[in-house]
């Protein structure tokens, strides 16, 4: 199966199009964006990579690291193994669905599409690796009991249907990802230069330089650098983070196909993917293909 293009954000096609919106009123002053955060809206994007030039202009911040980071839509996408989040996993339907170490179903959490990062990595096992987990308040030690991933191939034969999924007491609203070909810088130049760039007020300075938020490749953004967890916990390779999937609020664009605000009310009640306060969850891959992770937040 050759899989169909996936969506593609284009920096300069939401930098015209925000700039030409009612959002250049809330959060851009002088040609300069305020803010920035975990990404999950296009401003997100454009507010980081805004930063980045502005600071890249006087300063070289070193070595970089290719990656894929996403924000998202929301809804179902049109193809089933797209990054996603919540909603139908890209499954066989022929396959049992994961349970936990009661026997109950876990909830689909997230999906990841390598197929157009190939470029990143080498020797996957798979295209499209699968995450599930028994409830929100999941914590490492919980990690054979309470999730659960998976490999699926785009050739995964008769899909899942929505009707087959089984019904959860945790249920992610489904989201789509679109792709963003970047970097992360992980130099301690290009810390020191974010932190003296945002020394005057100018918010976080920590996510200039390493994407925080759900991306395939480059480096971990560790929320608590005090507590970077070692290769016996977190072996192998970098693989991925899943982030938390909330929306920039009261500003048009809060997802790539909706224009319309929405609002903090709003967006709580609509329990979008959130680990803990505004958490990661971090995918490595060990020797053996086995996916690791672990989880940080604020």
């Amino acid at each position: 199966m050759n899989p169909q293009r996936l969506p593609v954000f284009t920096l300069s096609e939401w930098e015209y199009k925000l700039l030409h919106s009612s959002i250049a009123n809330q959060v851009c002053t002088d040609g300069r964006w305020r803010g920035g955060q975990s990404v999950a809206s296009p401003s997100d994007i454009v507010i980081t990579e805004q930063r980045r030039r502005e600071i890249q202009a006087r300063v070289n911040v070193g070595r970089s690291v290719a990656a894929d980071v996403f924000c998202f839509g929301i809804g179902e996408p049109e193809l089933p193994y797209c990054t996603k989040v919540g909603g139908i996993p890209f499954r066989p339907s022929n396959s049992p669905w994961p349970v936990d170490s009661d026997g109950g179903p876990m909830t689909f959490v997230a999906q990841l599409c390598f197929c157009e990062s190939e470029d990143l990595f080498s020797g996957l096992p798979g295209d499209v690796l699968l995450f599930f987990a028994s409830d929100y308040d999941i914590c490492p030690s919980d990690r054979k009991r309470k999730t659960h991933f998976e490999w699926q191939n785009l050739n995964a034969g008769q899909l899942l249907t929505p009707d087959a999924v089984p019904n959860t007491q945790w249920r992610v609203p489904a989201l789509y990802g679109c792709r963003y070909r970047t970097a992360d810088y992980p130099d301690e130049a290009a810390v020191n230069a974010a932190r003296s760039y945002c020394h005057g007020g100018w918010g976080s300075w920590w996510n200039i330089f390493c994407w925080e938020g759900t991306k395939i490749g480059g480096v971990p953004m560790w929320i608590q650098n005090s507590e970077i967890p070692s290769e016996v916990e977190f072996p192998g390779r970098f693989l991925a983070a899943i982030g938390t999937c909330t929306p920039t609020c009261d500003i048009e664009f809060p997802w790539i196909n909706q224009q319309a605000p929405m609002t903090f009310k709003e967006s709580q009640s609509s329990n979008f993917l959130e680990w803990d306060d505004s958490g990661m969850i971090y995918l490595s891959l060990d020797s053996n293909n086995e996916v690791h992770w672990t989880l940080q937040y604020y």
